[in-house]
């Protein structure tokens, strides 16, 4: 996997294990500078600051290299794995040997360990750091991967999300602009001529539903829609319904999803009774602590049969507001009595 290192957050990660578990690994291992025969007070802290840069290096890099033997060979290629492990070990603990014990004698006539220690005794010393270090490097790697694993499930769910999102969208669509091309051409065949009214609306309707790419946009650019659904809905009815409409002005610059409301509004022309009913469709919409409350009500018609798509279009949006808002919203549906009516509540920005 592969995935962005952090070079500062390598330095933070080996700074914590240096200081948390150092100076206990410094104790068990009862490191000292006691050996060390000083000249002048300038060549002690210069000795001391080169071998702890030194001994600093050494840990550094039992970390960073197991860190980096793992991002690029775990877990495929388990035998190269094990060659850049071993190499993590020997490597640091070859190049402190030679700089404590070979160039620190030559530039200071000094060195960090007796000057005559052998190599194996250095080595075997050393592997008391790298006991610590190299673990770390593991869980560090670790740490990361299961960092990115994580931001990926994150972005593999939005993009999911996204798409199932785009599929609803497009099957809510087509549903209320099909039946629009349906008013228009009653109109064409009557030759009415209010046909220019509605081909105008119907452009604005396509224009919002294939260009409109936003996640949200403001109520009012909605509603402004839905009004323009409504007049060609209209358009052929011969006596066409008055929409009984309550909307608080607080509710136009809050946000919803885009063409959300249109196949409610559009669900009342096609399934409603629209022709002068007893009782006229209501359209209340308000707000109530960032929450759009909306209620709409109309009387089911009893000439037009119920189909197939009123439910697919109503399930469709329900699985929409439930990819958006979660458990925040809610969406319920009754018939009763002969009347058809939508409650929704969704929390805004």
């Amino acid at each position: 996997m592969s995935f962005q290192h952090s070079f500062r957050g390598m330095i933070l990660w080996f700074l914590s294990t240096y200081f948390i578990f150092g100076m206990l690994l410094n104790f068990l291992q009862n490191y000292s500078l006691s050996s060390l025969i000083p000249i002048n007070p300038f060549d002690i802290n210069l000795v001391i600051l080169f071998i702890k840069m030194n001994s600093l290096s050494c840990f550094f890099l039992f970390m960073i290299c197991t860190y980096l033997s793992f991002y690029k060979f775990y877990p495929i290629r388990k035998i190269a794995l094990s060659l850049s492990l071993l190499l993590s070990l020997v490597l640091p603990i070859c190049l402190r040997f030679l700089l404590d014990q070979r160039v620190f004698f030559w530039i200071f006539g000094e060195t960090n360990y007796l000057p005559d220690a052998s190599f194996s005794f250095y080595f075997s010393d050393n592997l008391y750091f790298a006991v610590y270090y190299i673990p770390s490097g593991i869980i560090y790697y670790f740490y990361k991967r299961n960092q990115a694993l994580q931001s990926a499930r994150i972005e593999a769910e939005r993009q999911r999300a996204e798409a199932e999102i785009s599929h609803l969208r497009s099957q809510i669509n087509p549903h209320f602009l099909f039946n629009s091309l349906n008013n228009i051409y009653s109109l064409a065949y009557e030759k009415s001529d209010k046909i220019l009214g509605a081909i105008e609306g119907l452009s604005g309707l396509l224009r919002y539903s294939l260009y409109e790419k936003s996640d949200f946009v403001p109520f009012e650019k909605e509603w402004t829609h839905i009004q323009q659904l409504i007049k060609i809905e209209q358009l052929r009815l011969i006596d066409p319904v008055e929409f009984e409409i309550t909307i608080e002005r607080t509710v136009y610059p809050k946000l919803i999803p885009p063409i959300l409301l249109l196949p409610l509004i559009e669900n009342i022309f096609k399934h409603g009774d629209v022709q002068k009913p007893a009782v006229s469709p209501k359209i209340n919409i308000s707000l109530y602590e960032n929450i759009i409350n909306v209620q709409i009500q109309n009387s089911i018609s009893s000439t037009i049969q119920k189909d197939r798509q009123q439910g697919i279009g109503l399930v469709n949006i329900k699985k929409r507001l439930a990819f958006i808002y979660g458990n925040a919203m809610n969406f319920d549906v009754q018939e009763k009595d002969g009347t058809f009516s939508v409650n929704l509540s969704i929390p805004t920005q």
